[in-house]
């Protein structure tokens, strides 16, 4: 887990941090407990710091916000996620993953 967050917080390619999302929104999705260590790693700040970095990268966004959704299972990172302005970032992400009619 700590690779994959380091690689998202380092990298700047937009489909390496697409697969980096994809990755920990599947580590986080079995809710088995490694969404609790999530923090310490700086989990919810490299995907949110990905999302903004890539703000018209869709997949990106999407992945983004399945990862944050998992994390979200455990009241430390919602909390964390709504501090650092994660809900602004998902409203926008929705907005390139849902194209306009």
């Amino acid at each position: 887990m700590r690779a994959v967050v380091n690689a998202l917080k380092t990298q700047k390619n937009a489909q390496l941090r697409e697969h980096c999302c994809a990755t920990l929104c599947f580590l986080y999705s079995d809710h088995v407990g490694g969404e609790r260590g999530a923090a310490s790693a700086g989990a919810v700040e490299a995907i949110l710091g990905a999302m903004r970095a890539q703000a018209k990268h869709a997949r990106v966004q999407l992945h983004g916000c399945g990862a944050l959704a998992n994390l979200c299972v455990v009241n430390e990172n919602r909390s964390r996620v709504v501090k650092m302005g994660g809900i602004k970032s998902i409203i926008e992400a929705i907005k390139v993953i849902v194209p306009k009619p």
